[in-house]
């Protein structure tokens, strides 16, 4: 699950009459777009009290082992976009260069183990330790699509001063934050999805053997 928030503000210098044109103060300005994304890794809160047939399992994961234990993340996306420029007071006309700071934080990143799998220390910690690889994987693949997010916006935004009514430069840049970077920060999330799939596959053939069997005697025993 994905939210965000997102906060503008705008600092351009103004430009009385009878200064330099709006041209020369423009070409002044050094390229200065600043773009800083971070994520902070989050630890695992676990919940214990549901019965398997009550969990809600991975809809991309739909083998009966792993509706013993699921973990749930919510990416939260707070986006503060501030333009640095020169505007004219004559004409309307600005220009800028855009500050923006993602912070990505997940909260909560939830752990859910059915409450049958306390009976047996062994199958408990089998599985919990399962799903806190998953959350190993989750918190690593975001890392990295925070960095290279973080990278492609930087070689984007410094080749592009950007020209026009300052009001909408503003709406401009959150427009483009909304449409187009935080649909490649999914994009480049999902990009993990292989890692999580090959845990699992891995998982398949543990599982009957775990614990002396009593997993899979745990699963026949649901269905």
């Amino acid at each position: 699950m994905m939210r965000y928030a997102l906060a503008a503000a705008a600092t351009l210098v103004s430009a009385a009459s009878g200064a330099q044109s709006f041209e020369a103060s423009c070409d002044a300005l050094a390229p200065a777009a600043d773009i800083q994304v971070s994520y902070a890794p989050a630890a695992a809160q676990l919940d214990e009290s549901r019965g398997a047939r009550d969990i809600t399992p991975d809809p991309k994961r739909d083998d009966s082992f792993r509706h013993l234990g699921v973990t749930h993340a919510t990416l939260l996306r707070d986006v503060d976009v501030r333009l640095a420029g020169f505007s004219d007071e004559r004409t309307g006309r600005a220009c800028a260069w855009p500050k923006v700071t993602l912070q990505l934080t997940v909260r909560p990143l939830l752990v859910e183990l059915a409450r049958e799998l306390g009976a047996n220390e062994c199958m408990r910690n089998h599985v919990f330790q399962h799903e806190m690889q998953h959350v190993a994987i989750y918190n690593a693949a975001v890392a990295r699509s925070a960095a290279k997010l973080q990278q492609e916006m930087r070689a984007y935004f410094n080749e592009r001063q950007l020209f026009g009514d300052e009001g909408r430069l503003m709406r401009d840049v959150r427009t483009q934050i909304n449409e187009r970077w935080l649909a490649r920060l999914d994009a480049l999330i999902v990009e993990s999805e292989p890692e999580h799939e090959a845990l699992d596959a891995a998982e398949e053939g543990q599982a009957y053997v775990v614990c002396g069997g009593a997993l899979s005697q745990l699963v026949k025993a649901m269905e």
